[in-house]
């Protein structure tokens, strides 16, 4: 509704494919309208990994108590980083439900990819859960990126395509990495 009442029109350009079990959906994190973009998606099943810094903004937190977030810990962190993973990748096998998280992870708003941390990769591969690439296609021309000044305009969500890890290596896992973060900046290079 909010974004509604700013002029903000969603359109949603894929399907939800059934894969039989959780899937990791991972989208580009390029401006604070990713916040109102992700619930819009209506995934069955989905739980949002967010920074735990969100805990911070009193709002957002008590939103986000509402739709079962899962917070994941502070990138200075690493213990508690890895056993986070380890939790979500047993909870993704055991009660297959889905995540959606964006690789990026917590940086600065700019018109570009940034670079992708490996987490969410180590737990996709431990989960066998296959990577559905979301794209958030919002047009310079109306991206807040790190203001909430929202103008008049419309936001395509689309699908990069599925991506099935069960044959992913952990040694060639940089280079499948650099791979997938090269679509999302093909596709930022085209929007």
């Amino acid at each position: 509704l909010l974004l509604l009442l700013c002029g903000v029109r969603v359109k949603v350009a894929f399907a939800e494919s059934d894969s039989g079990g959780g899937v990791c959906y991972f989208f580009n994190h390029n401006s604070h309208l990713d916040l109102f973009l992700v619930p819009l998606l209506g995934l069955p099943r989905t739980r949002t990994i967010i920074t735990e810094g969100v805990k911070r903004i009193l709002p957002l937190h008590l939103c986000n108590l509402g739709i079962d977030v899962l917070y994941i810990p502070d990138s200075d962190k690493s213990a508690a980083r890895v056993a986070f993973f380890r939790q979500v990748s047993e909870d993704l096998r055991a009660n297959r439900y889905s995540v959606i998280c964006s690789p990026e992870g917590r940086h600065e708003f700019l018109r570009e990819i940034a670079p992708f941390n490996r987490g969410v990769f180590h737990m996709a591969m431990a989960a066998r859960a296959p990577i559905e690439r979301l794209y958030f296609d919002i047009p310079a021309a109306i991206d807040p990126l790190e203001s909430f000044d929202m103008r008049c305009g419309v936001v395509t969500l689309r699908t990069l395509g599925r991506v099935d890890m069960r044959d992913w290596e952990l040694e060639e896992l940089p280079e499948r990495i650099r791979d997938v973060r090269g679509d999302y900046v093909a596709a930022l290079a085209a929007a």
